[in-house]
């Protein structure tokens, strides 16, 4: 599902992205989509994004209280969102159980992912962690058995 089909079936919500992936929505060189080895796949345009992200800002969304991370490494614009109230944090492609993102990929750093988690995520409470993708885990459970760290 393309972000403008989001857009039109939720009334066109304001989209948020970090300040260094904001082209990624509308250049498909920058979002990988309009690579030579993608030949069988269309190019990914999106409509800009309205906002970028102040990091530790506080954000209020209806009833969600939120602050927005900095936590490049995946990707230089990787974001991690944390939610105080509700003692967890969505950690995309940075933590996940035991292991960490991929960092292969243009923009991808090992060194500046190792130090977004210790500097950002592991400075966190021992709230509930949960990825862009596999199971949950906790802050707490990656400081003792990820070994990355």
């Amino acid at each position: 599902m393309s972000l403008d089909l989001v857009r039109e079936t939720f009334g066109n919500p304001p989209v948020y992205i970090a300040e260094s992936e904001a082209s990624w929505l509308y250049t498909p060189v920058d979002n990988l989509s309009g690579l030579p080895r993608h030949d069988d796949m269309a190019d990914v345009v999106a409509k800009p994004a309205e906002h970028t992200f102040v990091f530790h800002e506080e954000y209020q969304l209806e009833e969600f209280r939120f602050t927005v991370l900095p936590t490049p490494g995946h990707s230089i614009g990787g974001v991690s969102i944390v939610f105080p109230d509700a003692h967890l944090v969505l950690t995309g492609d940075a933590l996940f159980r035991e292991t960490i993102g991929r960092t292969d990929l243009p923009t991808g750093s090992m060194e500046q992912l190792l130090h977004s988690i210790q500097t950002q995520l592991f400075t966190l409470p021992n709230y509930d962690v949960y990825p862009g993708h596999g199971p949950a885990t906790t802050i707490a459970h990656e400081k003792t058995f990820n070994p990355f760290f």
